[in-house]
């Protein structure tokens, strides 16, 4: 990408993966994961319209998941879970890898989310 030009990330790039979660479940809750929104990629301009459209993200409180197969210390933010749900829980699902083997170079995020009350 050049230098000082943005991806461009449409609404419908966030809402479409949403409307196909809230028909199947039938849940008022809104969930758009994403996985590593490098700056690069217009991560910034991601958060931005998630923010407007009135979600949060899930996992503010984690300081960061992709670790490079553990050659990365700290880890770094760009997973995140956004959601318009009340946030009861997030953190990180941690790779022991037992046996040497990660099983990705990002740490695994998890949030328990619930619906707002009306």
């Amino acid at each position: 990408m050049e230098s000082g030009k943005r991806k461009n990330v449409s609404d419908d790039v966030i809402q479409s993966p949403l409307r196909g979660i809230r028909r199947r479940s039938g849940s008022s809750i809104s969930i758009s994961t994403v996985a590593a929104m490098n700056p690069e990629m217009g991560a910034e301009l991601y958060l931005q319209k998630t923010k407007r459209m009135g979600m949060k993200n899930a996992t503010a409180d984690i300081p960061g998941s992709f670790h490079v197969f553990g050659q990365c210390d700290p880890p770094v933010k760009i997973d995140y879970i956004f959601t318009n749900g009340i946030v009861c829980a997030a953190k990180i699902i941690s790779d022991a890898h037992p046996v040497g083997v990660w099983y990705s170079d990002h740490y695994a995020l998890y949030a328990e989310l619930q619906p707002k009350t009306q």
